[in-house]
């Protein structure tokens, strides 16, 4: 029986979700703001391959930039186009499982996944499977099984010992561009493909999306139809951050309608607030709706099933959410469909649920976590977690098959003959089979008690601190003085071909201002940047840190402070990544006094001369023996760490202490 930790992801067209097995219990990574890592994958100006929020932010401007669906890429063509430069499509999934990978050790220190289960469609044939196996494997991940989606969904939703051996149930899973319909026959120890899967691949919730989208536009040109259609005729790249901002107004809408029946997209501008309502959506997508359903009968019909044959149907897919789709569902079938809890995890978990249980026996069930978690850094004495380091880096830079604008060939699914056998698909020579793992959780709300901490330089260079105590509920930080690092991230310079005018290029990056390391060799423009931020005289030796980069961080060094003291530095890609860092930190620590006294604590500090307004996050807790501090400067987007056996000669050192230049 394979050891270690057990990992299980769903690479979906619209989301990646995963999932580990911790003790026997099933919890779920929060690879994005909502639990789940958005599929999209962009290429950096140097020609790195950007995941998550971080490529979200990118794409939104620079839509040339962006592979909005890598899994539609990697079943359609083997190579790709970004902003001009051609990559492998096997590389955006491998990016996408690199930080998938990185994520789960993170969240528990030790050694990488034992047992890895991925899921696919299950229309994949073995030219697709292929492709994956060896994302995988580019992305270090070598000892995997592979899982056909249906039967992982309906593991979740169902133990096959609690349905009659030879019944068929029904999987209806509306992804982000896919309709996928699968009939399955339960057997004791689990579920079967039964006939030929059907579905629609031109069809999914980003249609739903574009369809409310246009209800919008449509109530927006009655109000002032040349202030919308020039709002739209405008293709730079801050507007196209607002056009951005717009759709995911609209999608937030179509998610809140799913429980409400009125919802406001503000607009903005000569325009305002435009009212959509639950009544409109479902009448605008009743057509579609109804021959999702009816695509359902047919493939029931084409497995030898008739509808009132069907023990249950499953639902996944975020989409699934949507009342009137259960309504459809129960009034053409007559079976009343079971939803997921998290309809965007089911399948991730029951890949879990499937090893799990095939390694410990009947019976066992992850539990799901209530709340994402994050593990707290592990290296350098609890400061900065990394990745797997036997997982190779990003070697191209991405392309894309779709992007913005664009639409992917629709058609009918691939012929049967191509479908995977009974429970998984078979592992070719040399990639044995392991097990699944856990699902996205949502982190716990925190209460934040800002500890205000000073640093405060006097004319000689003799700092002066003065702190006070406040309580608030959340941070309302300020600018500082300090210089702020480009949004656009930034990784290793690539003198094979010119650096892009919208970034400087690597020699005027690394000349802008002396280096805190002392030298600027091996280390990427992004860190040479975090570099030329730090002051020479507080921060030395400073060294690369890429165990400390994710899709939140663009940039990590480790320095030493005048004192010896070991320094983490880390600079974040927007605004938004820094506070996604200081959530699943601050998700992790039990709020337990004031980092003064030495206590566990969440809160922020200021600067004596101005101690009304937050500077940034401050964030204590004890790993490994050690106190670790943990602060911010939010609007230079950089943090810093540092730990000591001593909590008390830490606090001391810190209100002395200023990093930047």
């Amino acid at each position: 029986m394979a050891t270690g930790l057990t990992l299980a992801v769903d690479l979906g067209t619209g989301c990646t979700s995963a999932c580990v097995d911790i003790d026997g219990r099933g919890v779920s990574l929060r690879l994005g703001p909502d639990g789940p890592m958005p599929a999209v994958v962009t290429l950096s100006n140097d020609g790195r391959l950007l995941t998550g929020t971080a490529a979200v932010e990118v794409a939104a401007a620079h839509p040339d930039r962006a592979q909005r669906h890598p899994l539609r890429a990697l079943e359609t063509t083997d190579q790709v186009q970004l902003a001009g430069m051609t990559i492998p499509t096997i590389e955006l999934i491998a990016a996408v499982l690199r930080q998938v990978l990185h994520e789960a050790t993170r969240h528990a220190p030790g050694p990488p996944p034992g047992q890895v289960v991925l899921t696919a469609p299950v229309r994949w044939a073995s030219t697709e499977i292929d492709k994956l196996r060896a994302a995988a494997a580019r992305a270090g991940l070598t000892d995997i099984v592979l899982l056909p989606e249906p039967i992982a969904a309906a593991r979740w939703h169902a133990d096959p010992a609690s349905i009659r051996a030879g019944t068929a149930v029904a999987v209806y899973d509306l992804g982000a561009t896919t309709l996928a319909t699968t009939i399955l026959t339960a057997t004791p120890n689990g579920f079967e493909i039964r006939g030929e899967p059907g579905g629609n691949p031109a069809f999914g919730g980003e249609n739903i999306d574009d369809i409310l989208l246009r209800r919008v536009a449509e109530r927006a040109r009655t109000v002032d139809s040349h202030g919308w259609d020039a709002l739209w005729a405008d293709l730079s790249p801050s507007t196209r951050q607002r056009h951005h901002q717009l759709r995911q107004q609209v999608v937030a809408a179509k998610e809140a309608l799913s429980t409400t029946t009125v919802c406001t997209v503000a607009v903005g501008e000569s325009i305002g607030d435009i009212e959509v309502t639950r009544a409109d959506l479902e009448a605008s997508i009743e057509g579609d709706l109804r021959a999702s359903v009816t695509e359902l009968l047919r493939t029931a019909q084409n497995a030898g099933v008739r509808p009132g044959e069907l023990t249950a149907i499953f639902l996944v897919g975020g989409s699934t959410r949507i009342p009137r789709i259960s309504a459809l569902l129960a009034e053409m079938t007559g079976v009343r469909p079971r939803p997921a809890d998290d309809p965007q995890a089911a399948i991730a978990l029951g890949a879990l649920l499937t090893a799990t249980t095939a390694t410990a026996g009947p019976g066992v069930r992850p539990e799901p976590a209530l709340h994402a978690t994050r593990v707290l850094p592990a290296s350098a004495a609890g400061m900065a977690a990394g990745p797997n380091p036997s997982a190779p880096r990003d070697q191209y830079p991405p392309t894309a098959g779709y992007p913005f604008g664009e639409q992917p060939p629709s058609g009918p699914y691939p012929p049967p003959g191509a479908y995977p056998p009974p429970g998984a698909y078979p592992p070719p020579d040399g990639y044995p089979g392991g097990p699944p793992q856990r699902r996205p959780s949502r982190r716990r709300p925190t209460a934040t008690v800002g500890v205000i901490v000073a640093l405060l330089a006097l004319a000689v260079s003799i700092p002066v601190i003065a702190f006070t105590m406040t309580r608030s509920d959340k941070p309302n930080p300020s600018p500082t003085a300090g210089r702020t690092l480009p949004a656009i991230p930034t990784g290793p310079a690539d003198t094979s071909r010119p650096t892009s005018s919208a970034s400087p290029s690597a020699s005027a990056s690394a000349s802008a201002s002396p280096s805190a390391s002392g030298s600027a060799a091996g280390l990427t423009v992004a860190q040479r940047r975090l570099s030329a931020v730090l002051d020479p005289a507080e921060m030395t030796d400073c060294k690369a840190n890429p165990d400390g980069e994710d899709s939140d961080v663009d940039a990590s060094l480790k320095c030493a402070a005048s004192n010896g003291t070991t320094v983490i530095a880390f600079h974040y890609y927007t605004a938004r990544s820094l506070r996604n860092d200081v959530d699943y930190r601050s998700g992790q620590i039990n709020d337990e006094g004031t980092c003064e006294n030495g206590r566990s604590s969440v809160g922020t500090w200021q600067v004596g001369s101005n101690s009304s307004v937050d500077v940034g996050a401050l964030l204590c807790y004890y790993h490994s023996g050690q106190f670790v501090m943990f602060w911010s400067y939010d609007s230079d987007l950089v943090s810093f760490a540092a730990a000591d056996t001593d909590a008390a000669s830490l606090y001391q050192w810190w209100k002395r202490f200023d990093p930047l230049a």
